[in-house]
């Protein structure tokens, strides 16, 4: 029903040829009930013509209709003496999925809603020229307002929420309705200038002003102009209250200077259009800063960083590109501009595949100029959004997986949450913690504790279900409380949301593996280092259980024993990996360990080997039984008194 009117059946049109059986197809699939009474609809098709003309007419045309969907093996119009109808169990209507999905959000996921809706309802239908046309017209439009009611409400949640991707996507849905929707298109344009592009800002607001002047000969409204006018002046628009500045400091700015770039024109053009294009995109969301920078800048000599526009900013980020065609280098540097002190420098290689490493590259580079920049504007006494200031705090304080540095981080994320409730990092960032905790320090109290994260691994979602990372932080949530299904159906909403990120596609190789998909495991596993060949060490744990779960040993000890076992359950791992290579020494070594390990860390006073059978069978996130049962089985063997009250499900 949206856009062109049409009849599919497995991906092939069975559209009927008849107007008037478009036409009835039309008024069902529209009506409340999806059936109508067979002299309304007489009256609608046949208007001003005697009943005992209509009649005949109107069987033949159901006789038509079911012989022609009879023709395709379907049967989906339901006929009596009084009624026609749609088989509803038969029948599917995009615009009723469509309104489901969206009623559903945000506890259900949106994306398909919104892929359903293509154009506004009935945009493109070849009516007879009857009360047929008006009547369906009128239900459509009556159908199309309670879409766009449905989507405004959606739509100011997510902006509310600064769930910007998912913000964008339901403004999107809304035009594709009603393309002269001011209130959509000016969403549209402060999303994009939050994101730093104040061009497509811009081409949004020549849209608007386009389809308003071809849909209703008038011009955009005064608050539709206004922020044009603050988009041309390239001042930031807040989308949420932003933090309290003090009077006497002002918003710091930060020049994102064009790279300086050496090496073969067509190659470093491109590579230096998406450096400058993601880092201000990125920057621009932090609510300390103003950033000045066009995206579509590049220069191959230092001069033109010295552009008259970059002078005023308070920092720079300066950056140099270098490949020959095979390697190369990036280097950056955060430099205070009065005093030219270095807040932060690094330099990254490049491979053989500069695009995708680039890629994940920038969302690195952001978090650690954004870590430096935080505690330097912190020294400097000036106040910015405290809660993303305590994140990436916490995030920086669970790099070495230590159990202190997960405590304190948990407390950091706990403040965050409180102080903006709508801050899905802060909350994905608990589900991590939360879990991290009970892997490196099992509680007496882990099932309250894997319970909490679930519930701030929901909210994560729930505030922006376009974040890979929120659905990562759910789908391991869910396996430590045993919820496979929704493990896996987080994992692969993770896979959807993004689909090139390593890191992302790794956690959800690593996660299917568990799962018993090895096969699955292993493709998005070949995935992940075919855009990042050079990546395979940082990824060795997930690779390990991936061999571990396909049954090859070697490369599984050779994988676990190349890490630096930052979690005491790899020593569990290890044994089991030993045991089954017929190394019963070394595997009963590493228990050994595990043991030790587990009796000194465990908040608990009775680590004895029932409790710590009981703890494996739970933290351990396999949901495969067969490869669960061969797991705890082998730790069995190794030490029988270990797991002599663990039950196999």
């Amino acid at each position: 029903m949206f856009g062109a009117f049409g009849v599919a059946n497995e991906g092939a049109d069975v559209t009927p040829v008849g107007k008037r059986a478009r036409a009835a197809l039309a008024i069902l699939a529209l009506a409340p009930t999806h059936s109508v009474n067979r002299r309304d609809l007489a009256e609608l098709l046949w208007k001003g013509r005697p009943e005992e003309q209509t009649g005949p007419s109107q069987r033949q045309l159901v006789r038509e209709l079911k012989l022609h969907f009879l023709s395709h093996g379907l049967a989906p119009i339901l006929a009596d003496r009084n009624t026609l109808a749609l088989d509803m169990q038969a029948v599917e209507i995009d615009v009723d999925q469509a309104a489901q999905l969206l009623q559903a959000y945000p506890s259900g996921f949106a994306r398909p809603a919104l892929d359903l809706i293509t154009g506004p309802i009935v945009h493109q239908f070849d009516l007879p020229d009857t009360s047929a046309s008006a009547w369906c017209h009128h239900a459509a439009h009556k159908r199309g307002m309670m879409l766009i009611d449905q989507l405004r409400v959606l739509m100011a949640t997510a902006l509310n929420s600064d769930a910007l991707d998912a913000c964008r996507g339901f403004a999107q849905a809304l035009l594709r309705l009603s393309p002269t929707h001011e209130e959509a298109h000016r969403t549209l344009m402060r999303c994009w200038l939050n994101e730093g592009d104040t061009g497509a800002a811009l081409a949004q607001y020549e849209m608007c002003t386009q389809a308003l002047r071809h849909h209703h000969s008038v011009e955009p409204s005064a608050a539709t102009r206004q922020l044009a006018g603050t988009l041309r002046q390239q001042a930031p628009v807040a989308l949420r209250t932003p933090a309290i500045v003090p009077s006497d400091k002002k918003t710091p700015t930060l020049a994102v200077l064009p790279v300086v770039c050496t090496g073969p024109r067509a190659t470093v053009e491109e590579m230096a259009f998406i450096v400058s294009a993601d880092l201000i995109t990125s920057l621009a969301r932090f609510r300390t800063l103003s950033v000045i920078g066009r995206p579509a800048s590049y220069v191959y000599s230092p001069e033109a960083a010295h552009a008259e526009e970059f002078q005023s900013a308070d920092y720079r980020l300066e950056s140099r590109l270098t490949y020959n065609g095979e390697t190369g280098r990036l280097v950056l540097q955060l430099v205070e501009a009065s005093s030219r002190v270095i807040i932060w420098a690094e330099q990254f290689a490049l491979g053989d595949a500069p695009l995708p490493e680039l890629d994940r590259l920038i969302e690195r580079v952001v978090n650690l100029i954004d870590r430096r920049l935080t505690c330097h504007l912190a020294s400097e006494a000036v106040t910015i959004y405290e809660p993303r200031r305590l994140w990436a705090q916490a995030d920086r304080l669970t790099d070495d997986f230590s159990i202190e540095g997960v405590i304190a981080a948990e407390k950091l994320l706990k403040d965050a949450a409180l102080m903006d409730k709508s801050f899905a990092r802060a909350h994905a960032g608990l589900a991590t913690v939360l879990s991290m905790r009970q892997l490196l320090r099992p509680s007496p109290a882990a099932a309250q504790k894997i319970q909490q994260a679930i519930g701030h691994a929901r909210r994560a979602v729930l505030i922006d279900p376009w974040d890979a990372r929120n659905h990562i932080s759910a789908a391991w949530s869910y396996m430590l409380n045993k919820d496979y299904g929704l493990a896996r159906r987080h994992f692969e909403n993770a896979l959807e949301q993004n689909q090139a990120d390593t890191a992302v596609i790794m956690a959800c190789a690593e996660g299917h593996a568990r799962l018993g998909l090895v096969d699955k495991a292993r493709t998005l596993a070949n995935r992940a280092m075919k855009i990042a060949p050079g990546h395979k060490p940082y990824f060795a744990s997930y690779l390990a259980v991936i061999e571990y779960s396909a049954g090859n040993i070697p490369a599984f000890l050779d994988m676990m024993s190349s890490q630096g076992l930052g979690l005491i359950s790899h020593f569990a791992w290890l044994a089991t990996g030993y045991w089954e290579a017929g190394d019963h020494d070394r595997a009963r070594q590493s228990l050994d360990r595990f043991m030790s390990a587990w009796s000194r860390q465990a908040e608990s006073k009775t680590a004895g080997a029932d409790a710590m059978g009981t703890w494996l069978d739970s933290v351990l996130c396999i949901g495969e039984p067969e490869l669960r049962q061969r797991f705890l089985l082998t730790l069995g063997q190794i030490r029988p008194a270990l797991l002599e009250n663990v039950k196999l499900r």
